[in-house]
């Protein structure tokens, strides 16, 4: 079974990456399907009671990370800010959700606060160049690398 779930999340995190990267926008099917793969493989390992935590702990993760963009953006241009379609897609928001809803809250502030960081530092290379960031394309790449990198180095934190 992990053979085949990590197969076809690189597969489909690859065409993404493509389609963000080529087209700046990926379409629906992709999204389901990436979506539909890693919410089923995340209830086949951890059951549906952890799932459902973690989907909480995502759905209040980025609503406070959307509520600071908002209000950065409200404080610097002194208007009520336009997010969704101007500064970020539907679709970075399916892939956040999606990869949120696999981990738990440790990993999720972990992986979200690095690939944020990295995302910012290639925003910056890609402004120079009147660039956006393709950010639901970087996201899955990165979240293939964080998958990589915890099977070697597990992040076991356990608060009492």
């Amino acid at each position: 079974m992990q053979v085949a779930f990590y197969s076809v999340l690189t597969l489909v995190s690859f065409i993404i990456f493509y389609q963000d990267l080529k087209e700046r926008q990926v379409s629906l099917w992709l999204l389901l399907l990436y979506t539909g793969v890693i919410i089923t493989y995340t209830i086949y390992e951890k059951g549906i009671d952890l799932t459902l935590q973690n989907t909480i702990y995502s759905l209040a993760y980025f609503a406070l990370c959307f509520g600071g963009i908002y209000l950065y953006y409200f404080v610097k241009e002194r208007q009520l800010p336009k997010i969704m379609d101007v500064k970020l897609g539907w679709g970075d928001v399916a892939v956040c959700l999606s990869i949120g809803i696999s981990l738990d809250i440790i990993n999720l502030v972990i992986f979200f606060t690095a690939s944020f960081v990295i995302s910012a530092i290639i925003g910056l290379v890609l402004q120079a160049k009147n660039m956006t960031v393709p950010l639901a394309g970087f996201l899955v790449i990165l979240y293939l690398v964080f998958i990589c990198i915890s099977v070697y180095f597990p992040l076991d934190l356990v608060f009492l």
